[in-house]
């Protein structure tokens, strides 16, 4: 993930790009690369227009499988027609909390043509989430965020490493993001303070830490 300079993982638009580089991007797709599955908020998936990955040719070159991208989302709220769901071949795992909600069915039953759908009966209930993908044989998991999804997943001792690419940009994203993410950045920068294994590059004015507990 990229944080700005003031400690925001999104520009004053909202999005990650603003804060990105070469080098980040490179970390991202590397990351990506050897990761088994891409693990996103339906929040982050929508703002930042993903798609389910697909490799290089430097990366096809070495016999790497293409991860699989996997979504959180309590609303089953989608537009069908964006690039999420672009490539039936490799479908993304969408994760949801049951609900007997009209609209929430509704959505299960358009969702279930586009999305391999995974229905959790407990709310935001990650180790199971982590346990299903382990299940289906993707061990290697990359969570690409937003700050909620990525808070809770260190909360509940789920993370082994963090890569965070330092922006020199300062965006004052604290008016753009909701009160709850603002939470989770504190959260986030609280928790990987006490880890004691950080190796950092820089490139410019761009710099790379590799974290571990």
């Amino acid at each position: 993930m990229v944080i700005s300079k003031d400690g925001f993982f999104v520009d004053a638009d909202g999005s990650s790009r603003g804060l990105s580089s070469p080098l980040d991007l490179r970390v991202l797709l590397t990351l990506r690369a050897i990761s088994d599955c891409v693990l996103v908020g339906a929040k982050t998936a929508v703002s930042e227009d993903y798609r389910p990955p697909k490799l290089s040719e430097e990366y096809r070159a070495l016999n790497i499988s293409t991860p699989r991208l996997a979504v959180f989302c309590r609303s089953l709220s989608f537009y069908l027609t964006t690039r999420l769901f672009s490539d039936y071949d490799n479908r993304p795992i969408i994760f949801t909390q049951i609900s007997a909600d009209e609209i929430w069915l509704e959505n299960l039953r358009n969702l279930k043509d586009f999305a391999d759908v995974e229905v959790l009966a407990d709310p935001m209930d990650l180790a199971n989430v982590v346990k299903i993908l382990n299940q289906l044989n993707y061990q290697k998991i990359v969570c690409e965020g937003g700050p909620n999804l990525l808070a809770q997943l260190l909360a509940l001792d789920l993370v082994d490493e963090l890569d965070l690419t330092q922006s020199p940009v300062s965006t004052g994203s604290a008016t753009k993001i909701s009160k709850s993410e603002l939470e989770a950045t504190r959260q986030i920068s609280s928790i990987i303070s006490t880890w004691p294994n950080r190796i950092t590059a820089k490139l410019g004015q761009h710099a790379v830490s590799r974290i571990k507990r």
